[in-house]
């Protein structure tokens, strides 16, 4: 910026005493407020955000046990009434009676199933040599 001086010459005025630069520093003064304003907003904002939702999960989970707690031990009631129940006791020991017997013919039952089946192959293996020779 130019200016006259009083013997009428023209002065140099340096950038940093010129109305240019207090314009753009008054400019610049309530930018940066509301930056550092928004900055310290946002993270206030965002710790109250991250506590609330650390707060809620940990309400969730603790209303989640209770739940499991309670379901495994109505369960295990359920499971006292059944064993003190004499007639499944009984039934139980039936079964385990029959379990052996029916195991045994299971058994019996593949070894004639597995037999048939080597006699079969052995057939066929025979059958196929006297056929290409």
């Amino acid at each position: 910026m130019k200016r006259i001086s009083k013997k009428g010459h023209i002065l140099e005025v340096p950038f940093y005493k010129s109305i240019s630069l207090r314009l753009i520093i008054c400019f610049l003064i309530p930018v940066i407020g509301i930056l550092v304003l928004g900055s310290v907003s946002y993270n206030s904002a965002s710790k109250a955000i991250i506590n609330s939702y650390k707060k809620s999960v940990s309400q969730t989970v603790g209303m989640q046990q209770k739940y499991i707690n309670l379901a495994v031990s109505s369960e295990i009631d359920e499971f006292k009434n059944y064993f003190t129940d004499s007639s499944l006791r009984t039934f139980c020991l039936w079964m385990k009676r029959q379990a052996g017997r029916i195991l045994l013919q299971m058994v019996e039952e593949a070894c004639r199933v597995a037999k048939l089946c080597f006699l079969l192959m052995l057939t066929v293996h025979t059958w196929k040599q006297g056929k290409v020779a």
